[in-house]
């Protein structure tokens, strides 16, 4: 049976990714987050492909950075986890969600920011540009002080 995929958002650095075959009944959804090195093809693949049957599969996979316009600004651990949580928002309530190598570290992350949001009122409809958010940087802060990005 052939596998469709959709397009259901655009940013400079990420694309959300809708996977369907056969029947579009009600069934759990899932968010897979691709590596980020660039070995996404290889490693997701399969794994679209065995959970197709049973899921609502959503992907998130990053542009080669070679692709993204040096506009669009640098893309660091923060914008990486605000891009998740985004996401996550976008796709609404009752997410199930699979980090894979390193973007392990951001859905985790993301995940804990999402438990502790009684209700979710930064997200809507539209996609918006992912920027560097004074409220997702909040748990980066040491003594009161902020951590500086020197890196």
């Amino acid at each position: 049976m052939p596998v469709q995929e959709q397009i259901l958002i655009e940013r400079p650095f990420s694309r959300l990714l809708r996977f369907q075959m056969g029947r579009t009944s009600e069934r759990p959804r899932v968010l897979l987050v691709a590596p980020i090195s660039g070995m996404r093809s290889m490693i997701l693949r399969d794994m679209i492909l065995a959970m197709l049957p049973g899921h609502e599969v959503h992907c998130l996979i990053w542009r080669n950075a070679a692709e993204v316009p040096v506009e669009c600004g640098p893309f660091g651990l923060d914008d990486n986890i605000a891009d998740v949580v985004e996401t996550l928002g976008c796709l609404g309530e009752g997410n199930h969600v699979i980090g894979l190598c390193q973007s392990a570290l951001p859905v985790l992350v993301a995940a804990a920011i999402l438990a502790g949001t009684p209700t979710q009122p930064i997200f809507s409809d539209t996609p918006r540009k992912i920027s560097r958010s004074p409220r997702l940087r909040a748990p980066f802060r040491q003594s009161g002080k902020e951590v500086k990005d020197e890196f």
